[in-house]
């Protein structure tokens, strides 16, 4: 590779490229993309607990078994959780979901109006890619820019990316599956009170400074 400088923002990929091509290893680097900005929650009160998820749904992120999860929790308690999906999915997936009283089902909206949206909801929803997978989802870093606690949603506690999301405070890792979703949504009360404070290590200045410091 002719590059001085080779940088992934995914420190699962970095290590697959480096295993890849030991002889670039020195040249390979880990930067991770910062979040767009902080975004200051409103005080809201209302007698739902709001889960917001804005992105794509596909055979790699499969959300049946959280939404079957809640509909069996709501039945059983006052304050209801509801579900709140913008992107633009197939009719297949409408359907699939469109009947769920408390899933609210939204297309696509500009990336301000998301951002915007942060502000009112109580909680934000992760969900991984495929086991396989090295990507990491470029929203996981929008989301640590926001005081909101994160669900996420992931094939196995022993997937590498549940190692990168451990040590995130904010993240709540369940596997995806109706035993440990139910075991999560009995504490789901504690989960939606919590805020926390934005990580600076993903800020924009702190990327840049990180960005630069590799370049010297």
């Amino acid at each position: 590779m002719s590059a001085d400088n080779i940088v992934y923002i995914s420190e699962l990929t970095k290590q697959k490229m480096t295993s890849l091509y030991p002889t670039e290893a020195k040249k390979i680097s880990f930067i991770p993309r910062s979040y767009f900005c902080e975004v200051r929650h409103g005080k809201v009160d209302k007698n739902t607990i709001s889960i917001i998820y804005p992105g794509e749904l596909s055979w790699g992120r499969r959300i049946n078994a959280f939404i079957e999860s809640i509909e069996e929790f709501n039945k059983r308690r006052d304050k209801k959780i509801c579900v709140k999906l913008y992107g633009n999915y197939t009719s297949d997936i409408y359907s699939e979901l469109s009947k769920y009283e408390f899933v609210h089902i939204n297309s696509s909206v500009e990336f301000e109006k998301i951002l915007e949206l942060f502000t009112s909801e109580d909680i934000l929803l992760f969900i991984s890619n495929g086991s396989k997978s090295t990507q990491i989802p470029g929203k996981l870093f929008d989301y640590l820019g926001t005081e909101l606690p994160v669900i996420c949603l992931v094939n196995s506690y022993s997937d590498k990316i549940a190692e990168v999301l451990k040590p995130f405070k904010r993240c709540f890792l369940v596997e995806n599956n109706k035993n440990e979703i139910f075991k999560l949504l009995e504490t789901i009360d504690k989960i939606a009170s919590q805020r926390f404070a934005y990580d600076e290590d993903y800020s924009p200045s702190t990327i840049a400074k990180n960005i630069i410091k590799l370049l010297e």
